[in-house]
């Protein structure tokens, strides 16, 4: 659970307020080279005593868990709290002690905060991404009755109010299904669709989705009866520690429509448009442990399995996700990580937050959510032995890297220029690939670019000396709006399209560029050729084995 000593570690005082941070969107600045495409940020929240377990007498009524300091890094980009976990212990005399122990969080909300204060630190900058064009996930773990779906309905209302009052002529699109180990249910229809809802990958990667309803939304109410159906009709049961203990992940999709959309180009088969953001709001099953499922039927004792398998699939991913992106230097380290988003459909489902290559920026809450009762406290240290190493993974950047020169993110403004100019040029010369292909190498140190060749001003859309990791974070729909200010639609939908595919690309190669163990680049060609001596080698070894059987035959 993180440092164990005698230290009394000092907990919040009660008038403590929190500074307004972007902590969500400062992550993606911690990499290496500036731009993280998908980020982690993990929570706890300890719920507040609840009326009925005021009346609980003796160590069960303990107060265990309780909010610690919190502390911003010196560059400020970075913010961290502690939440601390009191245990007795017996000592070698016999008598008691109180060992604390602390773990680290990005966040750690305490019994006194509301659901408003939680949806302002980490609801509100995911409404913002998928009003950008973006992915914001957000979920909360943690054992039955712990506070999870209190939590996420909180989240989802501020989710609503914010959404509509700046959709400004977005549509809305509302899904809901819930995931019961291998089996998934709509839950905005009466009757399920034939086979059931299918999640799965196509031949090209992109996660497919068949049979689930999707129901436009043009105002909060609209939304809010949606909700409260999806809410009816998910799965429940009596457990040990809850009445109506959720028995399903509850995942909620909420797609936004990008405005910057052009009409179809004459003859043409294709509608550019940026893409539309997506928001995740994801009430996970609560976890148990055997003491909680000894009284399950059998039903309720295979539902419990399956729920627990999820939940570690989940776990896997994100700690390899983030290993990956904090990866010490190495040939392919990022490229070469496993991420097992396969292993079930909630994490296939999220397989762009997970994908080392995924094709735009990704943001993911993760909130631990606890009891702070002395009779909880096996539930709540599980739950933040399972958190609380995710966020230490995240975030991390060690070792030294030769600079990639082809990584968009670390390019000067010039450098940006020079490339914007030769994508978005349209006069007939030089192949497409040439055009998507311009890098640094390429393009002369100052004023490289010529307004005269390229369809675009590119300082226009690179505006304050825009730097490469600035304009890599650009929303799309902006990159459309700016591009299409100085090139009428059709085509200027098309060029902005180009634009953001081109840039896309170059940012994942850089992401899965091979490095050896120093962190020194491997080129193409020296690539080809260490494949080539490997291919060799082993050539030569079949030989040797070969030549070996047929002197055995011959001297048998």
């Amino acid at each position: 659970l993180g440092q164990k000593n005698n230290l009394d570690y000092t907990p919040r005082p009660e008038e403590f307020t929190r500074t307004p941070l972007s902590v969500v969107d400062n992550k993606s600045s911690l990499a290496k080279n500036g731009l993280e495409t998908s980020t982690f940020t993990v929570c706890t929240r300890i719920r507040p005593v609840l009326e009925h377990e005021k009346s609980v007498s003796g160590c069960d009524s303990k107060i265990c868990i309780l909010p610690g300091s919190s502390k911003d890094s010196k560059d400020g980009r970075d913010h961290t709290e502690e939440a601390l976990l009191r245990t007795s212990k017996k000592t070698l005399k016999g008598g008691t002690s109180v060992e604390t122990s602390c773990s680290k969080f990005d966040f750690v909300f305490g019994p006194s905060e509301s659901n408003i204060d939680v949806y302002e630190a980490i609801g509100r900058p995911l409404v913002t991404r998928a009003l950008r064009g973006q992915v914001g996930v957000v979920f909360a773990y943690g054992q039955t009755g712990s506070g999870k779906t209190h939590t996420m309905s909180g989240l989802m209302d501020g989710v609503i109010d914010q959404l509509f009052a700046q959709a400004e002529g977005r549509v809305v699109h509302f899904s809901y299904f819930e995931v019961l180990g291998t089996e998934v249910k709509d839950c905005l229809v009466a009757v399920q669709p034939k086979g059931g809802v299918q999640i799965g990958e196509a031949l090209d990667g992109r996660v497919l989705t068949r049979n689930l309803s999707s129901h436009p939304c043009s105002s909060s109410r609209a939304l809010e009866k949606l909700v409260s159906v999806a809410k009816s009709r998910r799965a429940t049961a009596c457990t040990e520690k809850n009445d109506e203990s959720s028995r399903s992940h509850g995942v909620a999709v909420l797609t936004v429509g990008q405005p910057g959309s052009a009409q179809e180009p004459a003859g043409g088969e294709h509608h550019f448009a940026p893409m539309d953001g997506v928001l995740y709001v994801i009430d996970l099953a609560g976890s148990e442990r055997s003491s909680d499922s000894k009284e399950h039927s059998k039903e309720r004792m295979a539902e419990t399995k399956q729920i627990n398998l999820s939940l570690m699939a989940l776990k896997d991913c994100i700690r390899a996700r983030t290993i990956a992106s904090s990866a010490t230097p190495g040939a392919g380290a990022a490229a070469a990580s496993h991420i097992p988003y396969r292993r079930s459909k909630l994490t296939m489902l999220l397989k762009d937050v997970f994908d080392i290559g995924c094709s735009r920026l990704c943001a993911t809450v993760v909130i631990a959510a606890v009891s702070p009762l002395g009779r909880d406290l096996a539930h709540s240290a599980n739950t933040l032995k399972y958190a609380a190493p995710l966020r230490v993974a995240a975030g991390k950047v060690q070792g030294a890297e030769e600079r990639d020169p082809r990584d968009p993110a670390l390019w000067t403004h010039d450098q940006m220029c020079g490339w914007l100019s030769r994508v978005c040029a349209d006069d007939g010369v030089g192949s497409e690939n040439e055009k998507l292909s311009c890098l640094p190498d390429n393009i002369q140190a100052e004023n490289s670019y010529s307004t005269s060749t390229a369809s675009i001003d590119p300082t226009s859309i690179l505006t304050g000396q825009m730097s490469g990791v600035q304009f890599c974070m650009m929303p799309e729909p902006e990159l459309f709006r700016r591009i299409q200010a100085q090139i009428a639609a059709p085509h200027g939908a098309m060029v902005a399209k180009r634009v953001s595919s081109a840039l896309w690309t170059l940012i994942m190669d850089s992401k899965t560029r091979k490095r050896r163990p120093d962190g020194s680049i491997i080129s193409e060609a020296e690539e080809n050729k260490e494949r080539n001596a490997r291919e060799d080698a082993q050539k030569a070894r079949y030989e040797m084995w070969g030549e070996r059987e047929r002197l055995m035959k011959v001297a048998s």
